[in-house]
């Protein structure tokens, strides 16, 4: 019985050493500058492996036309835009080649025009 219970100790000990190890990109510093023009919003960010992700939640009883620029440094700015209804919310995401020592991320809303 106790060579099992090693085998399981061990086992355990490389899963929480593995765990740890996919978890360091949760250290990438993001830097969030928000242009929100009066307007409640929730915005979140995350990065996932090489990928951030950014959730914007709009709390205004209007409709929002949203931006958000992602820079990573070196690497030529990336935009994505959205509309989110009142209350509803999106997931907006840029994926990176490499691993990253920091994000600047720019987020840009305002009233939604009507289109006529």
């Amino acid at each position: 019985m106790k060579p099992i219970n090693t085998l399981l100790s061990l086992s355990l000990l490389c899963l929480a050493q593995w765990v740890n190890a996919s978890s360091l990109n949760d250290f990438t510093p993001i830097k969030i500058k928000e242009n929100l023009n009066g307007l409640h919003l929730k915005i979140e960010s995350k990065m996932v492996d090489k990928i951030s992700v950014v959730k914007l939640t709009n709390q205004e009883a209007i409709a929002v036309s949203c931006s958000v620029v992602f820079k990573d440094g070196p690497s030529p700015a990336s935009t994505r835009r959205t509309s989110l209804a009142p209350g509803g919310s999106k997931l907006l995401s840029k994926a990176f080649g490499r691993s990253l020592n920091g994000l600047r991320l720019e987020v840009d809303c305002h009233k939604k025009q009507m289109e006529v």
